[in-house]
């Protein structure tokens, strides 16, 4: 994907409120196929980290690869997924 398409969506999801939520557990089945829910409702979702967030990165990461989705941003404990097509 290309900077613009990046900025874009970047820019889209600020007026985004979380719609998953990855807590003690981490990423879960559960958490996976909440993601895969909200991805399919809208193609552009944040998510947000209220635990292990000290391995948040690596735990956006995995969810992207398990939702194959694109990990567009990281900022605090929020994380910004696209689902690609």
């Amino acid at each position: 994907m290309e900077s613009h398409e990046l900025k874009k969506l970047r820019s889209e999801a600020r007026s985004l409120s979380p719609r998953v939520f990855v807590g003690k557990e981490g990423v879960s089945e559960s958490v996976i196929a909440e993601t895969i829910k909200h991805l399919d409702k809208a193609p552009l979702i944040k998510i947000r980290f209220s635990g292990h967030k000290d391995q948040k990165r690596e735990l956006a990461d995995q969810l992207a690869q398990n939702t194959k989705s694109l990990l567009v941003q990281m900022i605090g404990n929020n994380a910004v997924l696209y689902k690609l097509r």
